[in-house]
């Protein structure tokens, strides 16, 4: 469909060429919603720091606006298909939400942890060769960023197996080993087994759903387990992060402003890959036809270029060079190349390699 887009031209060349400009202030507006500098601002600084600064510079921010401009396009026509309501989409949304929020309570468990004291002493008196001449007070430091990781691992881990004890969630291993890995499918006695179970409704999961899970993994190319082995540790790990998505649900992590801005951003991108994916990749024509047809409109992208070797005689003066040219001239008619390499060896300024430079393109520069 067609949207009234309207770009304020003349105050985006003001804006973003001026010293200082308000950060209310309007560069962009899409019916009701209005692009401000400062939102320009903060999505610059979101780019990775070895490519924010292609984005900093006027030229650059122009040309970011264009990419939002058109971004914002895709987001407001996906709104009037809907998808943002589609089933698929939600559940997707919903997936990436727990992996998001589930690091992030991961995180939290371990934010405050610090060592014991009596733990890095102990460390301190059994690798005392590790701190040569210095006290514990002097060590202390050391020994800390030296067991620091480790320690907070095992904190964290322990915690996890406490909640584990504590909601009763275990996995059924049977369901794990049973499943063909190729066709996804599970044996008629474990079609209506529990993968996890749980005194809570919410941590358990069928071995269905399951299943179903795993399907839309190998959708998305995400389900690479080669071995049934290897699945149960991946089964493992999904079992750890649907504790601690609850855990997160749980704490209210997920209404703090900052993370909620997070789980908004991560519910569009999804929205985006859609209806980009459905209105431009799906809609491209990868026939055999077509792929002859771009092959043949395109065949120098396809096509190795002409090479040739040079032998090049090079002489510290013209006389030199212009005698030894006309041997070569003769030699050459004669096929003798045993002569010709003996003169560029014995003679030239640069007889490395026989004089020989290798993939010489056409029209090319000689070096």
């Amino acid at each position: 469909s067609t949207r009234l887009l309207t770009i304020l031209f003349l105050s985006v060349a003001i804006c973003l060429t001026a010293a200082s400009v308000p950060e209310d202030t309007v560069i962009a507006k899409f019916g009701g919603q209005q692009l401000t500098v400062e939102k320009l601002n903060n999505r610059i600084n979101k780019i990775p720091a070895m490519y924010r600064q292609k984005y900093s510079t006027p030229e650059g921010k122009i040309k970011l606006l264009d990419l939002l401009v058109t971004e914002e396009l895709f987001y407001l026509e996906a709104l009037e298909l809907n998808i943002d309501q589609d089933a698929e989409m939600l559940k997707r949304v919903e997936n990436q939400k727990s992996n998001y929020l589930s690091q992030e309570y991961r995180k939290r468990i371990g934010k405050d942890f610090k060592v014991d004291e009596d733990v890095l002493r102990e460390y301190y008196n059994n690798n005392q060769s590790k701190f040569p001449g210095l006290t514990f007070e002097e060590a202390k430091s050391r020994v800390n960023a030296k067991i620091f990781s480790e320690k907070q691992k095992e904190y964290i881990d322990s915690f996890i197996e406490n909640k584990k004890a504590e909601y009763e969630l275990k996995i059924n291993f049977a369901v794990v080993d049973s499943l063909d890995l190729e066709t996804l499918e599970l044996p008629k006695e474990f079609a209506e087994a529990d993968l996890f179970t749980s005194n809570n409704d919410k941590l358990k999961m069928t071995a269905k759903e399951f299943v179903e899970f795993l399907k839309n993994l190998k959708e998305e190319n995400r389900f690479r387990s080669r071995d049934n082995k290897e699945l149960a540790n991946f089964v493992e790990k999904l079992s750890e992060n649907k504790l601690l998505y609850h855990l997160a649900l749980e704490s209210g992590l997920d209404k703090e402003e900052a993370i909620a801005k997070e789980i908004a951003q991560i519910k569009r991108n999804l929205i985006l890959r859609t209806i980009y994916n459905r209105e431009i990749v799906e809609k491209i024509d990868l026939s055999d036809e077509a792929a002859k047809k771009y092959y043949d409109e395109h065949i120098d992208q396809f096509s190795n270029k002409a090479t040739r070797k040079i032998q090049q005689f090079v002489y510290s003066d013209e006389k030199k060079a212009k005698e030894y040219y006309k041997k070569v001239k003769k030699l050459m008619k004669k096929g003798n190349d045993e002569d010709i390499d003996k003169i560029v060896e014995e003679t030239t300024i640069k007889p490395g390699k026989k004089g020989v430079l290798s993939y010489i393109y056409k029209n090319g520069i000689i070096p």
